[in-house]
């Protein structure tokens, strides 16, 4: 997972991950998906975020005509992660929605995650005080 802040509460969200998924077809897909998210609760070390995204995923397994799942699928899902403020770790669910495959697929994930964050920046030495120019006269 990896955040762009867009204003003081808005960023975009980006995540990528992998899923196993069983049912009337065994598939497993590598997926990413993009999305705008927003901090509704902030405490000293978390922040709970609720996001909407669109994803795009590709499929391997039980992918055929016959089982009615293509290779290739696009879902919109809702997002509600906690994510802690001085730890890279997330922890969340996701409402997704099938938009490939005749829309039939919907489905709610349990996830455990790792934002890719920016290194902090550097703290700056202390600078030594100057001393006055003097001018001679």
């Amino acid at each position: 997972m990896a955040s762009i802040k867009l204003r003081d509460n808005v960023s975009i969200v980006t995540r990528m991950d992998w899923s196993q998924r069983q049912g009337s077809a065994t598939f497993d897909s590598v997926g990413g998906a993009i999305g705008v998210g927003t901090s509704i609760l902030t405490t000293r070390n978390t922040t709970l975020v609720l996001g909407v995204a669109e994803r795009l995923e590709r499929r391997w397994g039980e992918t055929d005509a016959m089982s009615g799942v293509g290779r290739t699928g696009l879902s919109t899902e809702l997002t509600l992660d906690l994510v802690g403020r001085d730890t890279p770790l997330s922890v969340g669910a996701r409402l997704e929605q099938g938009l490939s495959d005749n829309a039939r697929a919907t489905a709610l994930i349990f996830e455990i995650g790792v934002e890719l964050r920016g290194l902090p920046p550097k703290p700056r030495e202390p600078r030594a005080p100057r001393s006055p120019i003097k001018l001679k006269p």
